[in-house]
């Protein structure tokens, strides 16, 4: 697909790859708000990147969800599930 401006972004998603951005929060300007939209985006990104990465025979990033999982832990005191 040829490069295209930020504006034209969701042309290169998928309906499906829409969706999950679709149910991400739009928090409010709020601690608790931006603490529960740091906890689903980082799951979504486990739930949904690790699928992903099957489908295109890549290797899954432990490093990168190892990292994701220290961060949340560390900064928000938030542990997933996923």
């Amino acid at each position: 697909m040829p490069t295209v401006g930020r504006k034209h972004g969701r042309m290169q998603l998928t309906d499906e790859q829409y969706a999950v951005l679709e149910t991400l929060p739009w928090p409010a300007a709020n601690a608790g708000e931006l603490v529960e939209a740091h906890r689903v985006i980082g799951s979504r990104l486990i739930e949904v990147g690790r699928p992903i990465a099957d489908l295109v025979g890549l290797a899954w990033p432990q490093a990168l969800e190892d990292a994701v999982r220290a961060h949340l832990r560390r900064e928000l005191d938030i542990e997933l599930d996923a």
